[in-house]
């Protein structure tokens, strides 16, 4: 989404509401197809990012594994187990069903509060 456009729909309001937090982004295979061709985990560790006047952007820094309902562990080290940073486009982004990570879940999955860097983009 582009700053200016007004049209928001269920998902739109969601990313939004989470601008600047941390998401547990659910990966399935039919949207795209991870590096490598091997998914390593359930989900990716997300942070949605914003430019002014920009799109919005998710920025992946490493597989996570939910073991159960909301319990995560990471399957890599942030920033080095996925082939590097990578982000989606906020139309890849939309694709993928997600959840906020909480400040509890951010602790114990040791990633940073704040995260801006990419390497690759989908």
């Amino acid at each position: 989404m582009f700053a200016g456009e007004t049209c928001f729909d269920e998902i739109d309001v969601r990313l939004h509401h989470n601008l600047s937090r941390w998401i547990a982004l659910t990966w399935h295979d039919e949207v795209l197809t991870p590096p490598k061709g091997v998914p390593y985990g359930t989900h990716l560790a997300s942070f949605l990012y914003c430019q002014p006047g920009d799109q919005i952007y998710g920025f992946n820094v490493c597989w996570l594994v939910e073991s159960s309902a909301g319990v995560f562990r990471r399957a890599c080290e942030p920033f080095e187990g996925i082939e590097a940073t990578w982000r989606f486009r906020y139309e890849t982004l939309k694709q993928f069903p997600f959840c906020p990570l909480t400040a509890i879940q951010l602790d114990a999955l040791r990633l940073p509060r704040y995260c801006c860097c990419t390497r690759r983009e989908y």
